[in-house]
């Protein structure tokens, strides 16, 4: 027979709430969620809190599979399709030792911060096991900018930000009534784990190091003698296109012409597509699975989870 427990709703956390009784929780099986009062059980958070440090497992997962010859076994469907290489080569000055940005600098102490402050908050004001795994996150965060020394947008180190910053956020609004004194760490830790992300946002996806005579900066007057600016953005700059503005003000002024458009980025240049192309080996099919092999199943993964997504629950 199930038990119903029922929670003590003049707990400080509760006030300001309209009290309903939570959800039904089996003995034999239990519930990770309330859905009536919109929370996670507390018996969910310390497996909330281990999120980041899953993934800081698959990250350095990640950075040993890159020291191993995986290149002769990873079928070619699998590699980028087209690699940008500079028309100069003999004009590029020696590679320079890897050396702190201002962008990548900042990402280090906000870092570092952050796992100062996510120390504390383990030991205070008692030891509490489910702040370790946040603050193991942050120290490796850090060890990975200290050697690496990004100067282009690291997506693993954002997606680890996002997740200390998603996790923390829902425990601390999950106590967010009975927030204390000695939580003041664990609040400046997610702010500054906010920090890292917009750090991360701000750097740009193409190496510095790479020529960019040939690309019109962001925001620039857009022309045909330049490649388009999306060759050289930030992330944020990316994804929220606005290194469009100049080109949609210019066609709000009057008709655009043909050279009034940046020339294609480089990977969808039709020469580079086409000499690519050719180099490839087979019947036409096989060429195609090759080409495009890796978006195919980008597509199709995304296609499935959508299909489930929309799917509504069967009655039972």
């Amino acid at each position: 027979m199930a038990q119903f427990i029922v929670q003590d709703y003049s707990a400080p956390r509760f006030q300001g709430f309209a009290a309903y009784p939570s959800a039904f929780l089996d003995v034999a099986g239990g519930g990770v969620s309330d859905p009536i009062n919109a929370r996670f059980e507390p018996c969910a958070l310390p497996f909330i809190s281990a999120i980041p440090a899953a993934i800081t497992l698959c990250i350095l997962l990640g950075f040993v599979l890159q020291l191993l010859p995986t290149r002769k076994v990873t079928p070619n469907w699998l590699r980028v399709f087209i690699h940008e290489i500079p028309e100069q080569q003999e004009e590029l000055p020696p590679k320079k030792k890897r050396h702190f940005t201002f962008l990548s600098g900042t990402l280090l102490v906000a870092s570092l911060v952050g796992f100062l402050l996510q120390t504390v908050s383990v030991f205070r004001p008692k030891l509490r096991l489910e702040t370790i795994c946040p603050a193991v996150s942050w120290a490796i965060g850090c060890l990975i900018i200290a050697f690496q020394r990004p100067a282009k947008t690291p997506k693993a180190l954002l997606v680890l930000y996002t997740s200390i910053f998603a996790t923390q956020a829902i425990v601390l609004i999950d106590k967010f009534f009975s927030t204390s004194r000695e939580d003041i760490p664990s609040i400046l830790a997610f702010i500054i784990s906010l920090i890292a992300i917009l750090t991360i946002l701000h750097m740009p996806l193409r190496d510095p190091s790479l020529p960019r005579t040939t690309i019109s900066p962001a925001f620039g007057p857009p022309t045909d003698k330049l490649r388009s600016p999306e060759d050289d953005l930030t992330l944020w700059q990316f994804m929220s296109i606005s290194w469009m503005k100049p080109l949609i003000g210019l066609g709000n002024a009057r008709q655009l012409n043909d050279e009034d458009v940046w020339s294609l980025s480089y990977e969808f240049q039709h020469r580079i597509l086409h000499d690519r192309f050719r180099e490839l080996k087979g019947s036409v099919l096989r060429r195609l699975i090759e080409a495009n092999g890796l978006d195919l199943v980008i597509i199709s993964v995304l296609s499935i989870l959508e299909l489930f997504a929309s799917t509504e629950k069967l009655p039972v």
